[in-house]
């Protein structure tokens, strides 16, 4: 599909009603929607409307997953909408309310969807389209579909497109098998994207850093009420939840010379094992599926595994705190343990923590669990379907994935399932403060002297674990 928007003189794109039933406004029997207007001294004025962007992007077809490809590759777009026509190409947008000498006027493009091209860009940004791989997921994940099994089918354009790109940018169940397909933070782009050009043939690591994805958390109503798994999918991808999601840029080099590694395999629809390597990377070159190679999404990774304990808390709420020397993420947003004297108009909502206390119950180090479903959760909730696990404390299973992050799983027939993501840097809490939320950033030895006696933040110290072969489904 790519190709075939790519390659067509101008795409007619109807971004009116709620169904494709509705036609094209102001074409046949569908009438337009006329914008107010006045006569006032012989003058005719007309209420504005809203901004081109606003109004597509409010539109039904805005929303629909299979449409995001023929809003990214087409060249030029006539769009219906239900009071005017809007025109978009790679040097301008223009709207019908809007009159312009188009020989005089400056040419500065608005777009109302980001296009992918074909050719480099000069404008401003001098590196590869490789880099905007996970920026397209991060819109696309937004999209709504009728049907489950399509979420990869109607991305397969997008896959086949940077998979024949130089430098190369495969997919395995939608996340990214290169380093130069994750987003570069632009404080250091150059340096970072050589780096990730250098280790290429590192898919394993540029698979794992992608598996830190979280959900975008862009509407409130989603955090609170949670959102449900697509059967036939990895958990470990964002294909295998509908959510919005987004990722954490590449902050600086750091990231990459830091990346973290381990021998992974996966699984074939025969029962034989494929080890993840350049040679498998290159062989969806073509933009062909992982299925389609005959490989399940169920992989087999040998890395440190330990169980930690977490408890209930009352309550939290949505933040949004900054982190940058973090892999995940950059921007912390998701739930935070607070106390209720401190948001008394906040819902009371559960989270959970790995608690270490430290000299007195009522102080010590504690890392917070950032749900991948959300929701109101619970520990039967969390617990249900799992092998082996305590409930008073609560024990799930943490397997290292990244140099300063786990991934939580469910354990259920031999397979771990994604619950979330915990950073193993904690923070250091008292009578149910935690410092960074009380104290912003400041010295917290200085705060609270006890801190002092704490050789390690770092979970693993106070939870050792042991090398495990995980199947991670």
């Amino acid at each position: 599909m790519n190709t075939i928007y790519n390659q067509a003189s101008v795409t007619i794109i109807a971004a009116a009603g709620n169904s494709s039933s509705y036609g094209l406004p102001g074409v046949g029997k569908r009438p337009r929607t006329i914008p107010n207007k006045f006569t006032l001294d012989g003058t005719t004025w007309k209420y504005k409307t809203i901004p081109f962007s606003n109004h597509v992007g409010a539109s039904k077809w805005s929303t629909r997953g299979w449409a995001y490809q023929e809003a990214v590759f087409s060249r030029r777009c006539v769009i219906f909408a239900d009071d005017q026509v809007f025109y978009q190409c790679g040097c301008m947008t223009c709207a019908e309310e809007l009159i312009q000498d188009f020989a005089n006027c400056e040419r500065v493009v608005f777009p109302i969807f980001e296009r992918i091209t074909y050719e480099d860009s000069d404008a401003g940004i001098y590196l590869p389209r490789s880099w905007r791989f996970m920026t397209n997921l991060e819109a696309y994940s937004k999209r709504e579909l009728t049907y489950d099994p399509d979420v990869l089918r109607a991305m397969e354009g997008v896959f086949g497109f940077y998979a024949q790109l130089e430098p190369s940018v495969e997919q395995c169940w939608g996340l990214p098998l290169r380093w130069v397909g994750c987003e570069l933070s632009s404080l250091d782009e150059h340096n970072i994207y050589r780096i990730a050009r250098s280790k290429h043939d590192d898919v394993v690591g540029a698979l794992l850093w992608a598996m830190l994805w979280e959900p975008a958390w862009s509407e409130i109503h989603i955090l609170k009420t949670g959102f449900a798994k697509r059967n036939g999918f990895p958990t470990w991808s964002w294909s295998g939840w509908k959510v919005g999601v987004r990722w954490n840029f590449l902050e600086n080099v750091e990231h990459l010379e830091k990346s973290f590694t381990a021998p992974l395999f996966v699984e074939t629809t025969t029962g034989g094992l494929v080890q993840l390597n350049n040679a498998l990377a290159r062989s969806l070159t073509s933009g062909q599926s992982c299925a389609a190679l005959g490989l399940t999404y169920i992989l087999r990774i040998t890395t440190e595994v330990f169980d930690v304990p977490f408890i209930k808390c009352t309550p939290y709420r949505p933040t949004t705190t900054w982190e940058k020397s973090d892999s995940f993420p950059t921007r912390r947003r998701g739930q935070h343990w607070v106390t209720k004297e401190d948001y008394p108009h906040e819902g009371i909502w559960t989270h959970f923590v790995v608690q270490k206390s430290i000299g007195a119950s009522e102080r010590g180090l504690v890392w917070s669990l950032d749900l991948t479903h959300g929701g109101a959760a619970t520990s039967s909730d969390l617990a249900s379907g799992t092998d082996t696990i305590n409930l008073n404390p609560m024990t799930l299973r943490c397997i290292v994935i990244s140099y300063d992050c786990g991934m939580i799983v469910q354990c259920s027939n031999g397979i771990s399932k994604r619950v979330g993501l915990l950073r193993f840097e904690g923070e250091f809490f008292e009578n149910g403060r935690v410092s960074t939320h009380e104290y912003g950033h400041h010295d917290e030895s200085v705060i609270w002297p006890w801190t002092n006696s704490v050789q390690s933040k770092d979970l693993r110290d106070h939870f050792p674990g042991v090398e495990w072969t995980v199947r991670l489904g």
